[in-house]
């Protein structure tokens, strides 16, 4: 691995890190601040957006809301192995880096749904852990669907001139 690459590890990895530590204080916000943020959101959305989905509004921010959270989180797993943090998983098994990195977010959203146990006012649920992961999934198939569409672009590319 040239110096290069290792910049650009060290930089996907501070960044996969520095996710995590935001999730994590969004998670020990206590139950009162928590809706204060997604009150915020949809005070925006009902001020410049027309809804017909009223009382739903409130749950589609806050299960979108997880969803991006934990795709941000997968699609920067993602780039930690493209960029040469695969050296473990090389050597020990042939998982592809998009299940890896899926298994790591939805890891990562159990533990996050195990946290807001212990947050007075919040609650662990099975249907979060799901949002999360479904959002990651979601996320890693956008950015595989992107990649394989541009490499098969550059293939045919290369074909015909």
């Amino acid at each position: 691995m040239n110096s290069g690459d290792k910049r650009k590890l060290a930089v996907f990895t501070a960044l996969t890190l520095l996710w995590m530590i935001v999730i994590f204080l969004f998670s020990a916000q206590p139950s009162e601040e928590s809706y204060k943020t997604s009150d915020l959101v949809l005070a925006f959305q009902q001020k410049y957006f027309d809804t017909f989905f009223d009382k739903l509004t409130p749950i589609i921010i806050r299960k979108a809301a997880h969803m991006a959270e934990f795709g941000l989180l997968a699609m920067l797993y993602l780039a930690v192995l493209k960029s040469g943090g695969d050296a473990f998983f090389k050597r020990k098994t042939k998982i592809n880096h998009y299940l890896i990195s899926l298994m790591a977010a939805s890891l990562y959203a159990f533990t996050d749904e195990l946290h807001q146990f212990f947050v007075p006012g919040r609650n662990a649920t099975v249907l979060d852990w799901l949002f999360d992961s479904f959002g990651a999934l979601a996320v890693l198939w956008i950015v595989h669907t992107i990649s394989a569409k541009i490499k098969k672009k550059k293939s045919t590319r290369g074909v015909f001139p």
